[in-house]
């Protein structure tokens, strides 16, 4: 007991139970590779989770751009730089595509959203002026 509390006083002793804490690292070889794999694993499947959505927001950008295009005159100012808007998403969409064909993932397409269905109707509904109106806010926009 005397050695005990001479110990601590000096700064030599180390407190250390005997069931080892969840949080502090281990030191056993297998755990470290199992927390590694693990982690890696978590990872992968993070990234595919946001290439994914980010594949899904795109296609519906396409998809309400072309929609757009169609309001207007084929061969208007408009309808051609909604149309380049479009095939520029669609761009995205096949280099977002690459990363997920390494990862061993086939890309799903989500289900469509209420949002994406607002968009569409006033996209479809909306008057023409609303329509460029949009469009020259957006290409303000840094």
């Amino acid at each position: 007991m005397n050695e005990i509390l001479l110990a601590s006083l000096i700064g030599l002793a180390t407190t250390s139970s005997a069931v080892p804490s969840r949080n502090e690292p281990s030191n056993d070889r297998w755990t470290q590779d199992i927390a590694r794999r693990r982690r890696i694993r978590k990872g992968i499947r993070l990234l595919k989770r946001k290439i994914n959505r980010a594949i899904h927001t795109e296609r519906e950008n396409a998809i309400i751009y072309r929609l757009l295009a169609t309001r207007f005159p084929s061969g208007s100012n408009e309808a051609s730089s909604l149309r380049s808007l479009g095939r520029r998403v669609m761009r995205r969409v096949k280099r977002l595509k690459g990363p997920l064909a390494e990862l061993h993932e086939i890309w799903r397409p989500a289900p469509r959203t209420w949002y994406f269905y607002g968009r569409r109707l006033g996209a479809m509904y909306a008057p023409r002026r609303w329509l460029c109106y949009r469009g020259e806010t957006e290409k303000l926009k840094p």
